[in-house]
């Protein structure tokens, strides 16, 4: 049987090896984040049993969502934070101690909607989801349901790790890596990048103390003469990168589920609360911006799609019918693309009711005002006469 003729393309049997080393990696992990998880749930649960048990009596709130969390930028002497309206306000001290082990510089970029805050006491990966990237699938309840970067930004934006990976450059260039060869259009890796990237995962095993077989099988992959089949590793890859593809789709249309539960919630408000514009504008102008990210990611996922279809075309690779799988996304992308659409109309819709309410509360302050001044005129002109009033003023705020 002749080997086709990519198996006799060094650069693309280089990104095979590259790929199959991040999955290597990444199963590699699975025992040593499971374990870091639950101890990180224990830490955090403790501290938060310490101060409820004496102020509340319950470390348990099944009222709120990651939408009641919002972050409130910095006014006048305070500073900026995130916030939740727990009516119990159990959840505030469960936000504070995560906040705690978040290494995160900008704060603001924390992604509560990756997890369900009503299961915090519960289940450990419920926290762990609020290291990771965007997005992420709520469904997830196990190490091996994360792809690497979830795992990676994990190990470096939660304190509990820092003790494991000093050297937290190391997983940037990591993630950087996985994205290069995830969003590769010409599935290729020169030499020198395939002996750099191998060994970059080499170090992250030996700093990690992760299993024998993980380094030998990074060993394995590096040199020259491999015992696993060039089809097996491809079949591997490929598979890999088409799972990888579904779960970024996931992960967008949980973004906009989440975005339009929010909406929903701001358009009743807009409509309702009179106190809280200020809020609501602001809450607005997060979901303009998220759904502008939403968009671009969209676009990405659109083109990979199309490069990996074209890639699989052209070589007439059907293993386990890769190609359908492939078409059946793309489906998932316009279909979100339309509801893409939606959101940003309704986005319109609710900054709209917004500059309603707004001119409607300057109308009604300017008409109180007008009535007090009518007032004051009247007091001044009957105090004269020896009558005395008692004025109830409504004050309306901008």
């Amino acid at each position: 049987m002749s080997v086709p003729q990519r198996f006799n393309e060094s650069e693309y049997i280089n990104w095979l090896k590259c790929t199959n080393a991040f999955i290597i990696l990444k199963e590699g992990l699975h025992p040593f984040i499971d374990t870091g998880v639950k101890k990180l749930h224990t830490n955090v649960k403790q501290k938060v049993i310490s101060f409820l048990s004496e102020s509340i009596g319950t470390i348990q709130c099944k009222h709120c969502s990651s939408n009641d969390i919002f972050y409130k930028g910095a006014t006048g002497r305070s500073s900026a934070q995130w916030i939740i309206k727990c009516p119990s306000s159990v959840c505030d001290v469960w936000l504070d101690e995560i906040l705690t082990f978040h290494t995160e510089p900008d704060k603001r970029s924390i992604n509560w909607t990756n997890s369900d805050i009503s299961k915090w006491d519960t289940d450990p990966y419920e926290i762990a989801k609020v290291f990771m990237p965007k997005g992420l699938d709520r469904k997830t309840k196990l190490p091996e349901e994360l792809d690497i970067p979830a795992i990676l930004s994990l190990l470096k934006y939660c304190k509990y790790f820092m003790k494991y990976v000093p050297n937290t450059r190391l997983l940037t260039d990591l993630i950087d890596v996985r994205n290069i060869l995830y969003h590769s259009g010409s599935f290729k890796v020169t030499d020198a990048q395939k002996d750099k990237w191998i060994d970059m995962m080499s170090q992250l095993v030996m700093d990690l103390n992760l299993p024998v077989t993980v380094r030998n099988g990074m060993y394995m992959l590096k040199k020259e003469e491999i015992s696993i089949k060039f089809e097996d590793m491809e079949t591997r890859a490929l598979m890999n990168m088409v799972t990888l593809l579904q779960c970024d789709i996931e992960e967008v249309k949980n973004k906009t589920v989440s975005i339009q539960e929010i909406q929903s919630q701001l358009s009743v408000q807009t409509h309702t609360n009179i106190d809280d514009i200020s809020d609501t504008r602001m809450k607005t102008n997060t979901l303009e911006t998220d759904m502008k990210e939403v968009k671009t990611i969209l676009t990405e996922l659109s083109k990979k799609s199309d490069k990996i279809a074209d890639f699989l075309e052209h070589n007439d690779i059907k293993g386990k019918d890769l190609l359908g799988v492939v078409g059946s996304n793309k489906k998932n992308i316009i279909e979100l693309r339309s509801r893409q659409y939606e959101v940003e109309k309704n986005i319109l819709d609710i900054k709209s009711d917004l500059s309603s309410v707004k001119e409607q509360v300057g109308k009604h302050k300017e008409e109180t005002t007008n009535k007090l001044e009518q007032l004051e005129v009247t007091v001044e002109e009957n105090e004269q006469e020896g009558k005395t009033y008692i004025i109830v003023c409504v004050y309306y705020d901008k």
